[in-house]
């Protein structure tokens, strides 16, 4: 009897709990929402590093932890370098040499950091004289950053729109006070200054 009780169970739980679902569809599922999260926050980090080396502030790691337990040491945490092409650090170093003359022009209003990652020109009647300069300061850069961008959308298979819009939230952290910045409200971008 309770043999039979036994197999009984075991035919129910094996035969009536097997979910039997069938699929069908012509067109291939895709499924990469939490994909593109990793994504961006890989380029986030991989901003932060660029950007902390064009600023010349130390790269911002975790700390490293002490091993648990004396009896059984684990060895202490490694960080992988960021290595970029020459073409890179190149656009790197020349982002680097503009930098405080583009934040200098940036904190008077005169150019901005628009959504897609690049600089703008924003206020045209400030630059007056200077302004043959600036759109050529202002090409440089966006030069620059599009080389970034570039090598950025291969390293993580995206657009360069992507890595640049997925980027410009990080430059847009950094700007200083003054700086025209374009972000995005209830749908539509506009331009703000940073305060």
């Amino acid at each position: 009897m309770k043999k039979i009780t036994l197999i009984t169970l075991f035919a129910i739980f094996i035969f009536g709990c097997s979910p039997k679902v069938r699929f069908e569809s012509t067109k291939p599922i895709k499924i990469d929402v939490s994909m593109r999260i990793d994504v961006y926050q890989h380029v986030a980090k991989q901003a932060d590093f660029i950007e902390d080396q064009i600023q010349s502030q130390p790269s911002s790691q975790p700390k490293k932890t002490k091993p648990e337990s004396c009896l059984w040491p684990r060895p202490d945490v490694a960080y992988a370098q960021e290595e970029f092409s020459p073409k890179v650090k190149a656009a790197i170093e020349s982002r680097k040499a503009r930098f405080n003359e583009l934040r200098e022009w940036q904190t008077k209003g005169v150019i901005g950091e628009n959504h897609k990652g690049f600089v703008e020109l924003r206020d045209k009647q400030t630059a007056g004289k200077d302004l043959p300069y600036l759109e050529k300061l202002i090409a440089a850069e966006n030069q620059d950053r599009l080389v970034i961008y570039q090598d950025l959308s291969q390293t993580n298979n995206i657009s360069v729109e992507e890595a640049g819009i997925a980027y410009a939230p990080r430059i847009q952290q950094r700007a200083a006070a003054g700086t025209p910045i374009e972000i995005e409200v209830n749908g539509k971008y506009q331009w703000i200054i940073k305060k």
